[in-house]
């Protein structure tokens, strides 16, 4: 199979890849409190090039992080910051990151 081949069917260097991530958020915080986890949050996301989906059928905690550029992927460096950053935020107590898989 040739490169434009591979590339049209996103295989081998063209495949995309992102992972989920389900959030517990302390359901004693105040609505602007859970609003500006919310955006650091999505700050953070956004910082690495990356972007949030929620996928249909999914519940709203669990969110689908990928790249926002055509043809690229997160990496596990992306998927420990996200993680640390989700670990000293004292808002959420319990998160989940599911391994890097395949966009589909």
């Amino acid at each position: 199979m040739n490169r434009r081949q591979r590339k049209k069917l996103y295989i081998k260097e063209y495949q995309e890849k992102g992972f989920n991530i389900s959030l517990v958020l302390d359901e004693k915080i105040e609505h602007e409190e859970f609003l500006a986890v919310l955006d650091n949050f999505f700050d953070q996301v956004e910082s690495r090039n990356l972007c949030i989906s929620n996928r249909v059928g999914d519940n709203n905690d669990n969110l689908f992080i990928s790249s926002k550029f055509k043809y690229n992927s997160p990496n596990q460096e992306d998927i420990d910051f996200l993680d640390k950053w989700l670990i000293e935020n004292k808002n959420i107590i319990k998160h989940e990151i599911a391994p890097l898989g395949i966009v589909k």
